[in-house]
Formats: structure tokens, sequence, C-alpha cells
């Protein structure tokens, strides 16, 4: 079981309140000044640097460190105790894009292991972090940066960005978009910080492609981006693996010079992750087969 002190400790720094943490624990103030006592007594250290600020003593930066791994760890091991005796399974949380992106053979390995069951959640990339220190996930899928140093990861799927506009619109009968064209046009894009917006957005300016006098509408879901596209006379830029859920869609791929980008696919889980022999085998497998 997890130190209850650790846990006063973690919360402390959460809500800098005594009487919040207190209320949270369901415990008295003084007990939550106890604990945090009895840590500074047994680690014969100080935790914070006063007592107004909860500003975080060298040792006190350590113990939270180890107090975040031991939180994690436990949250997993309670997860696993609860899961199947003979085939485990896994939570694993997915951007909204990056489930678009993915393909029908990337997705079906993903499912198609010899050692775990899969349970898929979709949230932002915001709450999946929050969700994986927390060890309320034991992995994540996303087509955006993260934190190398805390998360141990593999890419799945290179993904393609294509712009895409409609069929029988202002630009029929073009095959090209030129950058003046676009620098006016209404654009689609992904949910801004998402994964999509910033590869586009990254990749526009690296090619020193400047966006001007634009209609912006955005959105985290293909299916509103190709209405926009439709209702609005846009172009947007799309994974191209999203489009083949949408084929019926009165929409056509537009080139754009010089601009070819993709984006990694990651399949991600903390370095602090509680790993029993079941989630390390899926890991092993799952990587074999996107090779």
């Amino acid at each position: 079981m997890l130190d209850t002190r650790l846990k006063t400790f973690l919360i402390l720094l959460e809500e800098k309140n005594y009487t919040k943490a207190a209320k949270r624990l369901y415990i008295s103030q003084p007990a939550v000044t106890q604990h945090i006592k009895s840590l500074e007594k047994d680690y014969n250290m100080q935790i914070f640097k006063d007592g107004k600020n909860f500003e975080l003593t060298s040792e006190g930066k350590l113990l939270k460190e180890y107090a975040d791994i031991a939180n994690q760890q436990y949250a997993q091991f309670e997860t696993a105790l609860l899961k199947k005796e003979n085939k485990t399974a896994a939570n694993i949380a997915i951007t909204p894009s990056a489930l678009t992106a993915l393909n029908d053979v990337t997705l079906q390995q993903i499912f198609n292991t010899n050692h775990i069951f899969v349970n898929l959640y979709e949230y932002d990339y915001n709450k999946i972090v929050e969700l994986l220190a927390n060890g309320k996930m034991d992995f994540a899928i996303i087509d955006h940066s993260f934190d190398s140093q805390e998360f141990d990861s593999f890419c799945i799927q290179l993904s393609k960005v294509v712009l895409v506009c409609k069929k029988d619109g202002k630009y029929d009968g073009k095959d090209r978009m030129t950058r003046d064209m676009l620098a006016n046009a209404t654009l689609a894009l992904g949910e801004c910080g998402s994964g999509l917006y910033n590869i586009v957005m990254e990749s526009l300016s690296n090619k020193n492609i400047r966006l001007k006098h634009n209609l912006i509408l955005y959105s985290n879901n293909p299916k509103i981006m190709l209405r926009q596209i439709l209702n609005y006379d846009a172009v947007g830029f799309m994974y191209e693996d999203s489009l083949k859920h949408y084929l019926d869609y009165n929409v056509k791929i537009m080139e754009l010079t010089k601009y070819n980008p993709s984006q990694n696919i990651y399949f991600i889980y903390s370095r602090k992750a509680f790993l029993n022999n079941s989630t390390l085998s899926f890991i092993e497998e799952l990587k074999s087969k996107v090779k």
C-alpha cells in the first residue's frame, strides 16, 4: 500500500493549502501537518523552504520525484489486480487526430495480439499526459510532440498530410494550389494545439508559406472538417489515411508546391510505469509488427 504520508504530501503540493488538502483527504488539518512532520523526521530532512509558498527544498524535490513514481506504480498495481488472470487488459488513450490517422492495418495490429485485451479511449493530448502520469492509462497513441525524458516511445505509423478541397467548388479544374490561393482561402484545420494543427503550421513555416487573409475553421473531427470544406468551399489539411473512411464525400486532394509533410504516430508509455510480463510482451509484439 502507498505510504499515506506520501499521498498527503502530493495532495498538499497540488492544493498549496493545508485546509483544502485535509478536505480532499477526509482528515483533519492537524493530521496533514503531522504527516509532513513525520516524513521530515523519518528522512531527517526539510521538505519546504517555508510554510507559506510551498517551495520545495532540494530534498523535497527528490521526495516528490519518488512519491510520483510510487503513486503511479501503486495505481497501476491496483489496476493489475483487477485484470483478468489469463489475459491482461490494457488501457490505451489516443488523441482524436491520431485515431483518424490510423489505417486499418495498424489498428488491427494493436488489437490483434496474443498477450492482451485492449481498451481504447479518446482524449486530448494534455488529458492523456495527466492520465499517464497518474497511472490511469497504461499506454497512449499520439500524433504530438512529447517529453522524451518522461516517456518511452516508438513510431507505429507515418501519416501523410494532404490538402483537400471541394470537387465542384471554386478550385474545380485545378490540381495545384498556389501560395497566393492558399493565403486567401478559407481553411479547415485540426483543433488548435493538436498534432495535426502543429505539423501543418510548422511545415508551412518551414516552407516560408505565410497565411494572410484567411478565415480559419477548427475541428478535431475529420467528418466535421469535411463538412466545413463542402459547406464553405474551404480547403483543409487532413491525414490522407483519414480520408479513406469518407470516400463518398465530394472532395479531392490538391497539390501544394514543395509541401508534402508527414506526421509520426507514436506509441508512448511512462518511463516510471509498472509493466508486468503481459504488458512487456505486448510492447515487444507490437514493435515487431510495425517495423
